[in-house]
């Protein structure tokens, strides 16, 4: 009996007991150890030593994006600022600055190609704040040789004559607010050379006449579509011009 009792009482004394030392030390190893892995996780959250007088004093540790913050804020106002001189530098600050970038924009798009009066306005239109300003610059090119819608009608027949027919490049020059005088004398010099040129494109798409109404049809309209005329598509495909 007294053995039981004394085994009984060491039982209970057992689970009122602590934990033995060599298990506490464990315990309290992998605890340590698992706060160690958390702090390496969580570095934000560690505390760094603040320099000055008291060394026991702390503070929380900053994290690189706040050290960033003074550095992003000042190269965003900086870029801002940037941007905003550019502008003003472009657009100017007085008129006589403004005329003087038209200039600038009206050669070098002249450079480039000929313009007509009315194309070089609706490009240059965006950039100029007076109209008045633009249409003084215009007139000026024109006296001084640099503006001529002759040389823009010279050379759009130059470029177009040998792929479309008078109806589209007369359409063509007329949106580009050609006058009516020099869009007669360009239709008169398109006329002579209708026929052959209207051949020459056709024989670029097809080798023989159309033998079917199907293949006269398509060939009908692929020359509609380059701007000739109904006589003229009419006399290619009868086969005149054939020795031209």
């Amino acid at each position: 009996m007294t053995g039981n009792n004394d085994q009984r009482g060491e039982k209970m004394q057992g689970d009122r007991a602590c934990v033995p030392t060599q298990e506490k030390s464990a315990h309290v190893l992998a605890l340590e150890a698992m706060l160690r892995e958390h702090a390496r996780s969580n570095p934000s959250q560690q505390l760094e030593q603040k320099t000055g007088p008291n060394p026991l004093e702390t503070r929380p540790a900053r994290n690189e994006s706040d050290q960033e913050a003074p550095f992003n804020r000042y190269s965003s106002e900086a870029h801002h600022e940037s941007t905003a001189c550019r502008a003003n530098s472009e657009a100017g600050t007085n008129p006589a600055s403004r005329e003087r970038s038209l200039s600038a924009r009206a050669f070098d798009a002249l450079s480039r190609r000929e313009y007509s009066r009315q194309e070089l306005m609706r490009k240059l239109g965006p950039w100029a704040e007076d109209e008045t300003v633009l249409l003084r610059l215009l007139d000026k090119l024109q006296v001084d040789g640099y503006l001529s819608d002759q040389r823009y009608v010279d050379a759009r027949l130059h470029a177009r004559q040998m792929r479309y027919g008078s109806q589209k490049i007369l359409y063509e020059l007329r949106l580009q607010g050609i006058d009516e005088s020099l869009l007669t004398a360009a239709a008169d010099f398109l006329q002579t050379t209708e026929l052959a040129r209207a051949r020459t494109v056709w024989q670029k798409k097809f080798t023989e006449l159309p033998q079917t109404q199907t293949g006269r049809a398509r060939q009908w309209r692929y020359l509609q579509a380059r701007g000739f005329g109904t006589d003229i598509i009419r006399r290619v495909m009868r086969g005149e011009g054939e020795d031209q």
